[in-house]
């Protein structure tokens, strides 16, 4: 039997097809390949750099609010300074004392209250440092009213139950220990005058209070003038007011000898 052989153009036509194949093959398996895995790898830079675009633009106003933030502190601070920490009734009587000394007034009377609630802040109370304080709420006796204790649960839990005991018991303790945030509290105190003067004084009288270093406000004034005397005479009513747990120590005022005058008001000795 005759064998049939490829001649040489057959054999080129061949290899020629084999090369196309092969170019077929790494086009579409290799090449594409590539392709898309290049396509992918720059929508994933894409992606990375606006990513570093937003990080650097939080950044930025990270760095805008804490600015703004310690702004904000310092203005709080300048307020939490305006006003003492507590207000006796020696601190009133020592302010009219020095009141009636720097201006031109006679007090004839005078009635001072004590300090009352005025405001319940939403800022923490401070230490001496400035640092906040947290107080863990503890009474056991109110949470034993409205919760069974942690041996209770147990004793009472069959075997089967003491992970629904141990979840009772932790949601228990988890109330016991968690902090509560104490206040600073807005305090005033009202001090009531009848007092004499002239114009020019009672108008120091209204610039004394109004720059006072420590928060005073005119509540209410009545003032008649005496036609015989040239003089004002009326009734004035103060405000003055403090700020409890700004980590400020309190400060008794300094009263002076007071002379308690004659040693024996009846002159037998």
């Amino acid at each position: 039997m005759k064998k049939n052989k490829l001649t040489g153009k057959q054999i080129n036509i061949l290899i020629n097809l084999l090369f196309v194949a092969l170019f077929a093959f790494s086009y579409f398996y290799i090449y594409t390949g590539f392709e898309n895995k290049t396509i992918a790898a720059q929508e994933e830079i894409k992606t990375k750099k606006q990513e570093i675009r937003d990080q650097e633009r939080m950044l930025s106003e990270e760095v805008t609010l804490q600015q703004n933030l310690e702004q904000v502190n310092s203005q709080l601070q300048e307020i939490i300074d305006e006003y003492p920490v507590n207000i006796a009734k020696e601190d009133n009587f020592m302010f009219i004392e020095q009141m009636e000394k720097a201006l031109d007034i006679d007090i004839s009377s005078l009635d001072v209250k004590d300090g009352s609630l005025l405001y319940q802040t939403i800022l923490p109370i401070r230490n001496e440092d400035g640092t906040e304080i947290f107080q863990a709420t503890t009474d056991a006796d109110t949470v034993n009213e409205t919760e069974p204790s942690v041996t209770d649960i147990t004793d009472a839990a069959p075997l089967e139950d003491l992970s629904i005991a141990d979840t009772a018991a932790e949601d228990v303790q988890n109330e016991v220990e968690e902090p509560t945030i104490q206040t600073m509290i807005g305090m005033q105190t009202l001090v009531s005058m009848n007092f004499v003067s002239t114009y020019e004084g009672f108008k120091r009288l209204v610039d004394y209070i109004k720059n006072y270093p420590d928060k005073t406000v005119i509540d209410n004034v009545v003032v008649s003038y005496d036609s015989s005397t040239g003089n004002l005479a009326g009734s004035l009513v103060l405000k003055r007011f403090a700020l409890t747990g700004t980590g400020k120590a309190y400060q008794p005022p300094y009263i002076e000898d007071i002379s308690i005058g004659t040693k024996n008001i009846f002159g037998t000795n």
